[in-house]
């Protein structure tokens, strides 16, 4: 007669939950051999919920026209200086809020065969 036999399943399994309601899950994925299968469980549920949080993403290209002195200044000088005023700018809270937060490139300066 094996020590526990007096251990019924029923009671096995209330004892276990109780003892994982003390744990998080990602302190359980830590259990060897258990993330693979909880990644495997869960795969097309967390592709699912990854995509329906997935912002749209679209470019566009703005181009502008600046006038300037050459004696004074470059287009690349100008391309630094407009890099650092957008950077200025965006730091201002909230600032394009309404516009769902774009991400703005640097500047450049576009070469005349283009």
């Amino acid at each position: 007669m094996s020590r526990y036999d007096w251990v019924t399943d029923e009671m096995f399994d209330n004892k276990l939950e109780e003892i994982l309601a003390r744990h998080t899950g990602d302190a359980l994925l830590y259990i060897p051999g258990l993330y693979e299968l909880v990644r495997e469980e869960f795969n097309n549920d967390v592709l699912r919920e990854l995509e329906s949080e997935r912002k749209p993403v679209a470019k566009t290209t703005l181009t502008i026209e600046v006038e300037y002195d050459p004696r004074v200044t470059d287009p690349d000088s100008i391309a630094n200086a407009a890099d650092s005023l957008l950077e200025t700018a965006l730091s201002t809270p909230d600032v394009l809020d309404e516009y769902n937060n774009p991400v703005f490139g640097e500047f450049f300066v576009k070469g005349d065969d283009e």
